[in-house]
């Protein structure tokens, strides 16, 4: 590879951390947590039908079911043109409880095991990240999270 095409990855790289980091503070002033619904190494790749039916479904039984989130969509205008859901929900910290919600997230761990769950959210003001991989461990994350959720009420009212 030539040091041109190795400049303009690492400037892509570059603009990409940066938005995300805006969109990591965004979350975090909306009072919001972003979970990703990682593959595992027998899922289909992100952007095929099978996965994306998968993706359908998912935020389809959560929109049914009062869930109110941001689920980011990828379109490349290309002739081989790819599109579809990224795996990426982000939703309020608020409704990070619901059994809805919590029911989905197994049901994605447990569809083709070794698949993860990554969470994303901002513990005393700083961002932090943790995969989890089984039923217990998404339950464990998710009553701390709404543990915290109650907390940050809790100190709005007084």
């Amino acid at each position: 590879m030539n040091t041109n095409s190795e400049d303009l990855r690492e400037k892509a790289y570059k603009i990409w951390r940066t938005r995300e980091a805006e969109e990591s503070e965004r979350r975090r002033q909306e009072g919001k947590v972003a979970i990703w619904l990682e593959r595992g190494p027998n899922d289909a790749e992100t952007f095929t039908k099978e996965h994306q039916a998968e993706l359908h479904d998912i935020i389809g039984a959560l929109h049914k079911d009062g869930i109110e989130l941001e689920a980011p969509f990828m379109a490349v205008d290309a002739a081989d043109a790819i599109c579809g859901y990224t795996g990426q929900l982000v939703i309020s910290l608020a409704q990070i409880a619901s059994p809805v919600l919590m029911a989905a997230l197994v049901a994605w761990l447990k569809g083709r095991p070794p698949r993860k769950v990554r969470i994303e959210f901002h513990a005393n003001g700083k961002v932090k990240t943790i995969e989890t991989q089984t039923d217990d461990q998404v339950l464990s994350l998710v009553k701390a999270l709404d543990k915290e959720a109650r907390a940050k009420v809790q100190k709005t009212r007084k």
